[in-house]
């Protein structure tokens, strides 16, 4: 050592983290070397330089390391951080993205250093550039007071500012005593370097010795469906292998430890299967270009002021729903249903067909002479599938009525007190807004209620109230208004209106209609007649995802959404397949986006981390077996929102309108017609929305069918872009060990540390655990219901149960002996009891729900459309329920037939018999009736 080094106070070892490009190496060349670079190549692994400086009279000597910060070299980075007192945190002021990722670093510093508390400087480089600048010094300024930082900016292009930071770091070091000590060198060359710069690659740390390595880190290129390739770990040099004695040998073994923990490693003691192992290989679908079949939601500019109905009602558009002019469906349908003639209405969903038929009733009422008062009866009545609809169309026509107090609007739901709606009968209404369940109770139940002055029956959302199985309630009240109408010779009008018309309701058209109606096809300059309008500022899209990696893309995707969204303006649809599964994962995401816990919660189910989102989302629900206030109080919260996540099956799929909903994202799929009333509930009226459908490997023939047979353009979205996400948060992510915690780094780390906390909360509590087997058990069910015509897309058979199982954060298969609906009780387990141990080439055991998929079934025919039509089928013999019922408000059961009656009532018989039997014998057969 030479006699300078002697006078030495001490070597502080300082690190300069951040992004790639933010110029870490020119900032320390400019320091140490006081030259700029203009063609400075980026860091490989890591650089390093030694400076002394005078600090108070006394000599320190820098020993300065320039990491990399590309992300394939993160996974070396623990190395670096041992024995730093200080590090420097560069930015690029003109980079907002370099700034964003500052707090990765931070917790990656906090993590893997040994100091306590080591001092940290924030460095917003590249002043210079003046005229690019996207971070202001407030900004930096702000982001080192609450990280407790010192903060300078610099330009190492011109020397501002570089001097002062790397003195001001060290100042405070010295002014630290617990960080250094004086009479032990936290870092020294080596006995072979006398010189200032020591090897950039080979350096003693506390008798530690470090090989630097100049190659990255081999990782995994691919997360899903590859496996890990393994790093082969830094021997040490056997001529120095006496320096490091057997305390430092047990440290650098945890070291190395929690290393390969942080590369994403399993020890050899766990018998849990890998996320990212086993998973069906994800097809490769051509974004077709598709010629979709977009309608223009506006007419013309000054079709408001020209709209032949009463002034109040123009001057209610323009204060109360502040409408300056009418869309394409309602300048077409008004005209036309002021003729009084049958009008049957196709247009997209969002596109203001409510007010098409409100605005022309309206007008004609307040018009009859004599005046329409209470006492007058019903004259108009709408009938629609669902309560939220009712209500939703009852507030509007409530608006438009503010300038005709004298018009009585009321509506009628089941769930609500049937005597209160009797009274208001009795009363009289003007208006009637009912589903047809209910207005057929009324028609059954209620004497006063009389049909003899209806002028209007509109049929809204038609196609779906057949669906549900309406049509018996429909035809009931259509006979019971002609025959009112009969008596005082009177005709009454019917509009009937749909997104997306079906054979059915072609049928129902045909017998219920004038066969001289007026069509009024919004999309009729389209020659396709099966294609379906969709607004032109909706973006659609789908991800095809395994089921292992399902749960934690969703929360994944969720992150994304927020973390885009600046204004706080982001209103996400998510729909679900049944009730079970909108509480089960309302419950969870509310515990993992916002760390709300049950009250009973018990300290093994914490999540070991708090919430992913520094600041909570409002969750809602909504399903169909809510009462009908839970429901309403529902639709009007998330109505007044400007930021939430509404969990819902297909009861907010029609008609419903929810202001500035930005995303719809469907969990599970449903039928294309579905599909479309789902994405509907965005990009409403020309505004921007977007839709994201999650689909399995085996569905993914689903795209095709919408881009072929109904004209959708849709975008493929990679599962690995969005788990990319994940890593911003990998400081909420980490995991805790007995004498360690270890923070996940990469995106497929950070899936499985997630997922790992989702099932260790799971399974924490009983309870979970019964909702989890529940949700499980309800998805089967739903998955099995799909209709025959669908079965080439969702077969039972061609899902994975164990990975199923697993997306539900469950650790054994539920028996599902009992789960009725499951015709084709296929899989590839038996029982959860059975667990088979498979040696692999590393002697692990691998958890049977990790099994390779069976190939999946493959229907007779390609396609449906190759399939005759059902109806010229002798075969074929409708069902009156199917899938798209399960989710609102059927059981997911099988109607029984009369064979399965027969079976039921033997069963029965037998059982009173042994009943009977067995009470013989214990009380004597004169006692047994």
């Amino acid at each position: 050592m030479s006699s300078d080094d002697a006078q030495i106070l001490t070597t502080l070892k300082v690190l300069i983290i951040g992004e790639s490009g933010v110029g870490k190496s020119s900032l320390l060349l400019r320091f140490t070397d006081n030259t700029f670079d203009e063609d400075m190549a980026a860091t490989i692994g890591v650089d390093f330089k030694v400076k002394q400086l005078e600090i108070n009279d006394n000599r320190v000597k820098l020993a300065i390391w320039d990491t990399a910060g590309q992300e394939r070299f993160r996974t070396l980075t623990p190395g670096y951080y041992r024995g730093a007192q200080g590090a420097i945190l560069v930015y690029d002021v003109c980079n907002r993205q370099s700034f964003r990722q500052l707090d990765r670093w931070i917790s990656e510093l906090d993590t893997f250093s040994t100091k306590t508390d080591p001092i940290k400087m924030l460095v917003g480089n590249k002043i210079d550039q003046k005229d690019s600048r996207e971070i202001t010094y407030d900004e930096g300024d702000r982001f080192a007071r609450k990280h407790s930082m010192l903060f300078i900016e610099a330009s190492a292009r011109t020397c501002e500012g570089v001097q002062v930071a790397f003195k001001e770091l060290v100042e405070k070091i010295i002014e630290t005593p617990s960080l250094w000590d004086k009479t032990e060198a936290s870092i020294r060359p080596t006995d072979n370097d006398h010189s200032d710069d020591a090897p950039a690659g080979y350096m003693e740390d506390n008798n530690l010795l470090l090989n630097i390595t100049s190659e990255p880190t081999p990782t995994r290129s691919k997360l899903l469906g590859k496996k890990s390739v393994k790093r082969k770990h830094d021997t040490e040099d056997e001529q120095d292998s006496n320096v490091v004695d057997s305390n430092t040998k047990k440290k650098k073994q945890n070291e190395r430890v929690k290393l390969d923990l942080c590369q994403g490693r399993e020890m050899k003691t766990s018998n849990r299967s890998s996320l990212f192992s086993n998973n069906p290989t994800i097809p490769e679908i051509d974004e077709k270009h598709v010629e979709t079949a977009n309608e223009e939601i506006f007419g013309s500019a000054s079709s408001l002021d020209k709209m032949p109905v009463h002034p109040h009602i123009i001057g209610c558009l323009k204060q109360k729903f502040n409408i300056n002019r009418l869309t394409n469906v309602q300048e077409k349908s008004i005209p036309a249903i002021l003729t009084g003639e049958d009008v049957i209405i196709k247009s997209q969903t969002g596109s203001g067909k409510t007010l098409a038929y409100v605005i022309p009733i309206i007008h004609r009422i307040q018009s009859i002479e004599p005046l329409v008062r209470r006492e007058t009866g019903p004259i108009a009545i709408v009938l629609v599938p669902t309560k939220e609809l009712v209500q939703q169309t009852y507030e509007v026509f409530q608006k438009v009525l503010t300038s005709f107090v004298r018009i009585v609007c009321s509506p009628l739901v089941g769930g609500s007190n049937r005597n209160h709606e009797k009274k208001r009968l009795r009363r009289g209404l003007n208006i009637l807004i009912s589903t047809p369940g209910r207005l057929t109770d009324h028609i059954e139940n209620t004497q006063s209620l009389s049909f003899k002055n209806i002028q209007f029956l509109i049929f809204d959302e038609a196609d779906k109230m057949l669906d549900m199985g309406f049509a018996d309630a429909i035809k009931k009240i259509i006979e019971t208004i002609v025959k009112h109408n009969d008596d005082n010779d009177k005709h009454f009008q019917r509009v009937l209106l749909s997104a997306t018309p079906t054979s059915a309701l072609t049928n129902f058209v045909d017998i219920n209609l004038n066969k001289k109606s007026l069509h009024i096809d919004i999309s009729e300059e389209f020659n396709d007649e099966s294609a379906i309008t969709v607004p032109k500022t909706l973006t659609q899209m789908f991800m095809i995802v395994p089921s292992k990696l399902r749960f934690v893309t969703l929360i994944a995707f969720l992150l994304k959404i927020l973390q885009a969204n600046k204004k706080n303006e982001a209103k996400i649809l998510l729909f679900l397949a049944t009730n079970e599964l909108v509480r089960f994962h309302y419950d969870l995401l509310n515990t993992i986006l916002n760390g709300e816990k049950d009250d009973d919660m018990d300290e093994q189910g914490d999540l070991q981390f708090g919430h992913l989102l520094d600041q909570p989302i409002k969750l809602l629900k909504l399903q169909g077996d809510m009462t009908h206030h839970e429901r309403t109080s529902v639709f009007n919260e998330f109505g007044k929102l400007t930021q939430g996540i509404l969990l819902c099956t297909n009861v907010a799929a029609r008609g419903l309108d929810l202001p500035s909903v930005t995303w719809i994202l469907q969990y599970h799929p449903t039928s294309p017609i579905d599909y479309i009333h789902r994405i509907g509930r965005t990009a409403r009226l020309g505004s921007i929305g977007c839709s994201l459908i999650f689909l399995l490997p085996n569905e993914a023939e689903y795209v095709a069918t919408l881009q072929d047979k109904y004209k959708m353009s849709l975008k493929n979205i990679s599962p690995d872009d969005v788990l990319e996400t994940l890593t911003f948060s990998c400081n909420k992510l980490k995991q805790h060990f007995e004498t360690r915690t270890v923070i996940p780094r990469t995106a497929e780390q950070c899936a499985s540390s997630l997922h790992h906390h989702f099932e260790e909360y799971v399974n924490g509590s009983g309870e979970r655990t019964e909702e989890a087997r529940q949700a499980y058990l309800s998805f089967i069910r739903y998955y099995a219901s799909f209709a025959r015509e669908w079965k080439y897309l969702f077969h039972v058979k061609n899902l994975h149960r164990g990975h199923v199982a697993k997306s539900f954060g469950l650790r054994d298969l539920p028996d599902e002996s009992n789960n009725h609906n499951i015709k084709e009780r296929t899989g590839t387990f038996a029982s959860s009891k059975i667990k088979r141990k498979i040696k692999s080439k590393e002697d692990e055991t691998i958890d049977p729900l990790d099994e390779p998929l069976p190939e999946p079934i493959k229907s007779e025919t390609k396609s449906i459309f190759d399939r005759l039509p059902l109806s010229n089928n002798p075969k074929f013999r409708p069902r009156y329920r199917n899938f798209s019922h399960i989710s609102e408000f059927g059981s997911g059961l099988e109607v029984s037939t009369k064979s399965h009656k027969k079976k039921d009532k033997v069963g029965e018989f037998l059982e009173k018999k042994r009943e009977r039997n067995t009470s013989k014998r214990l009380f004597g057969r004169k006692n047994v009736k």
